[in-house]
């Protein structure tokens, strides 16, 4: 954390389905001097896209979404372009589509409230590849995905989450990000200019969306966790599509499922995801085959909290840091 000049970081460690560690260090407000906790609130940035592909899967599981319909199915709106693009290309990064554009400055777009149609329609126009064809981050593929949420279960994406996922698995602190509530134990975010630490404002709930508008806690992440090693939330057959990698028009795979990166580390099976956003960054790393999670949140923008994560899950699995890998670190 000195070394990466990071003034609040909350982790938390799983083994075998025991949380093993939950600490805060440093601070959640450098200005109020409060301490990050276990209970620190953390913008998750790209880590809700997980939980948009869970949504998802729910919606598959209550037979209201089809993995291979066409987004014509349920949006008239969409262009022509788009008509060979379906949910799974979305889930999985597939679709081609292109990104959505920032109207004037990126940090005051994110401060602004939008309309979800008006922002998608921005990445109209022909397809960047066909849809199935590779692979490419798209932000705009999973903002779609939570109009299609919306679409379907006629509630919004935030009230489908809480009601569905949220609530049943006790995540009573994750909600969005709304910088106009007053949330407890919120973490104030911060970026680094000429070695210094400066403030971020809150991204709004509707400009990150579905693609990285909630925050929580380790705590609450670490129930998330263990709702992923069970049937509680979905089925074992859905989970499994979530986890397999995405088999492209070519026969060719990437290491992506739908909503988490599938990245082995030194031949050991995991899953994972990270993100980044104003002030914030987050990374989940879950060791399969050796039952282990590592959750590391922070509120700099620039922590490189994917090696920090992988480094303290390596003081547990030490096979997990070949010394390859240790130079990464």
């Amino acid at each position: 954390m000195d070394s990466q000049r990071i003034p609040g970081l909350s982790l938390a460690v799983v083994r075998a389905g025991r949380l093993v560690a939950a600490k805060g260090y440093g601070k959640a407000s450098v200005e109020l001097d409060a301490p990050a906790t276990p209970a620190t609130l953390y913008a998750l940035a790209s880590v809700s896209k997980p939980f948009t592909a869970a949504a998802i899967m729910l919606l598959v599981e209550d037979g209201k979404i089809g993995l291979n319909d066409p987004l014509t199915n349920y949006f008239s709106w969409v262009p022509r372009e788009w008509s060979e693009v379906k949910v799974r290309h979305l889930l999985t990064h597939t679709s081609g589509i292109r990104e959505e554009e920032y109207k004037g400055d990126f940090l005051e777009w994110e401060r602004q409230e939008h309309n979800q149609e008006e922002i998608v329609r921005t990445a109209f126009g022909p397809p960047l590849a066909r849809p199935g064809e590779k692979f490419r981050y798209s932000n705009t593929g999973y903002r779609v995905l939570g109009m299609l949420i919306e679409k379907v279960s006629g509630q919004s994406y935030w009230d489908f989450l809480e009601q569905r996922i949220f609530h049943p698995l006790g995540m009573a602190a994750t909600r969005n990000s709304d910088p106009q509530k007053v949330i407890p134990n919120r973490a104030r975010g911060y970026g680094l200019s000429d070695g210094r630490l400066i403030n971020r404002d809150p991204a709004s709930a509707s400009s990150a969306f579905a693609q990285g508008a909630l925050i929580s806690s380790v705590l609450d992440m670490v129930k998330w966790d263990a709702a992923l090693n069970s049937e509680v939330l979905l089925k074992k057959t859905s989970l499994e599509e979530m986890w397999t990698p995405v088999r492209l028009n070519d026969g060719t795979t990437s290491n992506y499922g739908f909503g988490w990166i599938l990245r082995p580390v030194n031949r050991h099976k995991a899953v994972a995801h990270g993100g980044d956003m104003p002030g914030f960054a987050p990374f989940i790393w879950r060791f399969i085959d050796d039952r282990l999670t590592v959750i590391v949140l922070s509120n700099c923008e620039t922590a490189q909290t994917a090696q920090i994560a992988l480094g303290v899950a390596g003081l547990y699995v030490p096979t997990l840091l070949s010394p390859e890998v240790k130079k990464q670190l």
